[in-house]
């Protein structure tokens, strides 16, 4: 479940496991109710708009019929339906993220399938106010992964925060990117030690700099997982980092 709030008071709400998205005002009452059925599979990140709108991804996930997809939904403040896309490639996608830019436009992220069938690329797309690509990536390698977390930066582009898997080697890392406002790469950087990590989010602290947080799970004597957090500068060089740990199932 994601609660967002909206600007100018209340709530909305998205149900992970279902298609239901509910609006609220202060005091918890329902204003309006939505079950998104047209597209059948389960909401993956919402998002309340600085207009009142709500823009809902969701992962088209019907297997046994067809492929799975990226769905973007957008709704006014009422709850009705302004516009509704769907993107994918013919294998099986999955989103990751949404952002919202101050132009309007949206930012989603997740993986697409590789036509070889041996994984799926980290997956980038800029849509314009009315759900149209403006530009799109895929970023190959020899990995496979996704995108988990993607934020502005103060240049106007964007750093992402990905798990990859390199698949000759079948080792897993994340992996840090920033891109330009059309979504070329700027920088990149993997982040490897004696675990297995995921980078879970990354953001900008300040012009050069950034914090990267995931899961650390070591296998050295006893498995545990540790909260694992980088300060990491322009170029992805590690400034500082941090294990903490206290036990297991310890999550950022």
């Amino acid at each position: 479940m994601a609660v967002r709030p909206v600007q100018g008071g209340g709530y909305v709400i998205g149900f992970f496991n279902d298609e239901g998205v509910f609006r609220l005002d202060e005091c918890g009452r329902v204003l309006w109710a939505k079950e998104i059925r047209d597209f059948p599979g389960m909401i993956v990140d919402i998002v309340a708009a600085p207009d009142g709108d709500v823009v809902i991804l969701a992962d088209h996930d019907r297997p046994s019929i067809e492929p799975s997809d990226t769905v973007i939904i957008r709704l006014d403040r009422d709850g009705n339906v302004v516009w509704q896309r769907r993107y994918g490639t013919d294998g099986y996608d999955h989103p990751g993220e949404l952002l919202l830019l101050d132009d309007g436009g949206t930012i989603v992220a997740g993986s697409a399938y590789i036509l070889d069938g041996s994984g799926r690329d980290p997956w980038i797309a800029k849509l314009d106010d009315s759900g149209n690509i403006s530009w799109q990536a895929s970023y190959e390698g020899p990995w496979t992964g996704r995108v988990y977390s993607i934020r502005p930066t103060s240049d106007g582009g964007i750093i992402a925060a990905l798990h990859i898997r390199n698949v000759e080697e079948d080792i897993g890392n994340p992996w840090v990117m920033k891109l330009d406002a059309n979504g070329d790469v700027e920088w990149q950087m993997s982040y490897d030690a004696a675990s297995l990590e995921y980078g879970i989010d990354v953001w900008q602290v300040a012009a050069g700099s950034y914090i990267l947080a995931g899961v650390m799970i070591s296998f050295v004597d006893d498995v545990f997982d540790a909260a694992w957090v980088l300060e990491i500068e322009e170029g992805g060089g590690i400034l500082w980092q941090k294990a903490y740990t206290g036990g297991r199932g310890r999550h950022v």
